[in-house]
Formats: structure tokens, C-alpha cells, sequence
């Protein structure tokens, strides 16, 4: 699970309103100070640890036997063809133009 999927996002969310919720917060001037707040305040415990745990969602795979397509498949070099692929689109493109540009001026 990826810091940036919908799902991990969305338990961060729930994480952060439980911990709001449990948050007791006493406001720095006097003046605003409610006679509730003030008594959550001194009843309250103080927090040790993790105060809002955050939950395992990741999943272990049981193991299994590798299969005839996996043994045959060349993960290092796929990975590094798409890599040379990704890195040369530019100068592939630029050729392609090229090319297209010299058939047109030799149509003419």
C-alpha cells in the first residue's frame, strides 16, 4: 500500500478524527475558558505510547510454489529494457520527425 492511495488516505482521515476527538485542548487566554473545559482538562489521563494506533493493512501472501511462467520470465532485463525504452523517447521521436520531414522535402 503506497503513502498516496485512496485507501491509505482515507485511513489517515479516520485516524486523525479519532485522535480530534480524544484531543482536549485548553485555550491559552482565561477569558475563554468554559468551566467544561476546564474540568475535561483536569479529569483527562495523560496519553502514553501511541496514542492512535495506526492499523495493519498490509496482508502477508501465504507462500506458494513458483509457477513455470515466472521461472521463465526475465524480470532484470524487462526492467531494464523499459528503462533504456523510457529514457530514448525523445531522440526516437526526434528521428521519427526527422525522417517524416525528408520524405516530405524529397516529395517535392
Amino acid at each position: 500500500m503506497s503513502e498516496l492511495d485512496e485507501e491509505s488516505l482515507a485511513l489517515n482521515v479516520q485516524r486523525l478524527k479519532a485522535y480530534q476527538a480524544k484531543l482536549i485542548v485548553l485555550p491559552r487566554n482565561p477569558k475563554h475558558r468554559t468551566a467544561e473545559v476546564v474540568e475535561a482538562y483536569k479529569s483527562a489521563a495523560q496519553a502514553s505510547g501511541q496514542v492512535v494506533p495506526v492499523p495493519a493493512a498490509f496482508v502477508d501472501e501465504a507462500p506458494r510454489a513458483v509457477s513455470a511462467e515466472e521461472k521463465k520470465s526475465r524480470a532484470y532485463v524487462a526492467l531494464r529494457q523499459a528503462r533504456g525504452i523510457q529514457r530514448s523517447v525523445g531522440k526516437v521521436q526526434k528521428r521519427i520527425a526527422f525522417i517524416k520531414e525528408k520524405k516530405e522535402n524529397a516529395k517535392k
